[in-house]
Parts: C-alpha cells; sequence; structure tokens
C-alpha cells in the first residue's frame, strides 16, 4: 500500500512499519531540543534558532530532526548529521524543507529566454521538501556528544564522526547516508565495521 503525503510525496505502508519510533526522543541519550515546529513558513526560519546556543567547543557538532505524523505514530529519526555551525545549516535546511519549485526562463548576455530551469530541484533541496512532505510535526535537536557516547570507545575515529555514524545506525535514520570517501571521512567503513559487531 502507498501513502500519498502530499505534493507528490509518498512512502509504502511497509516502509512506515520498519521505521524506529520513539514515545519521547529523549529517552536517547544526549539530546537537547532546538527547535520544534509543524506549519513552517520561511519567515519563520530566523525566529525558531534565535535563542539557540551551541553545545560543542570543538570543530564540530552534531545535530538529528526527529518526525511525526501523516501515518508515523510516534517520532522516528529523519536525518542526523554534524556541521561545524549547526544554526547556519539548519537555517539553509528549514528553507529547502519549504521550498517550492518553479520553472524560470533564462537570458543571456545577447538573446532573452534562452532556456528554462526548474529551481530547488537539486538532490538537498528534493530530499528536505520530501522530508517536511511527510511529517507533520518536526523537533531539532543537538546531540551531546560525550553524553550520547558514554564510555564507548570511538576507536581510531572522531568522537563526532563515530557518534554519527551510530546514531544513524541505533535509530535507522530515514535519510540518512553515509558521507562520501573524500577529504578523509570513513562513514563507510564505521558503519561496516557497527553493522558487522
Amino acid at each position: 500500500m502507498i501513502i500519498e503525503f502530499g505534493q507528490g510525496d509518498i512512502m509504502d505502508k511497509e516502509l512506515i512499519e520498519t521505521l524506529i519510533q520513539f514515545a519521547d526522543p529523549h529517552e536517547l541519550a544526549g539530546l537537547n531540543e532546538i527547535c520544534r515546529f509543524s506549519n513552517l513558513k520561511k519567515s519563520d526560519v530566523i525566529e525558531l534558532l534565535k535563542d539557540y546556543k551551541t553545545l560543542y567547543t570543538t570543530d564540530k557538532g552534531l545535530w538529528t530532526i526527529f518526525g511525526k505524523g501523516n501515518g508515523i505514530d510516534n517520532w522516528t529519526c529523519l536525518h542526523v548529521g554534524s556541521s561545524r555551525d549547526i544554526k547556519f545549516e539548519f537555517k539553509g535546511i528549514l528553507k529547502l524543507m519549504v521550498s517550492r519549485s518553479e520553472k524560470l526562463r533564462k537570458s543571456t548576455i545577447f538573446h532573452k529566454n534562452v532556456y528554462e530551469l526548474w529551481t530547488y530541484m537539486d538532490k538537498a533541496s528534493v530530499k528536505y521538501r520530501s522530508m517536511y512532505n511527510l511529517c507533520e510535526e518536526f523537533v531539532v535537536y543537538e546531540i551531546d556528544v560525550p553524553t550520547y557516547l558514554k564510555s564507548t570507545d570511538a576507536e581510531e575515529y572522531s568522537n563526532v564522526e563515530y557518534a554519527e555514524v551510530k546514531f544513524a545506525y541505533e535509530t535507522k535514520a530515514l535519510y540518512w547516508n553515509p558521507a562520501p570517501k573524500m577529504n578523509g571521512n570513513r562513514e563507510q567503513e564505521l558503519l561496516t565495521n557497527l553493522i558487522s559487531k
């Protein structure tokens, strides 16, 4: 059975049944709420994040977003990621969630209306718009990495990288994929190691 969520987003009922759901995400260690919302408008973005003060003092912080509604009865982890500036990144993510794709005619220096393009059709825009259309309510958290990892040994990985992959794996974050193997990124390797334990 396919469930339609508006604006062409669909999710198979069987996929919904595979989601790990939480009555309250606070049951997970180390979550500090940044904001919660529903019916988001672009004009809400600045206000939602204005009081947010980051926990991290290292070079990166870790965040996650949970959603529920539209057939997802309890909170499920939609995504998790690390960022050097969580507030800046989330301003962009929230704007992408409510983005609208539209066709534009583009001109060149010598000619008018030479070609057409669709705005907000890149992978990130489509992903976050899909996420927004999937659920009715959302809550964004910063993950306190030392609290989340407790006495877990990150082995040869950075604590933030290890915590991101571990959190995504344990919650089966719906939209998360390991980052591409470049610039020293080892998320795929780490995920393989976690799965094999």
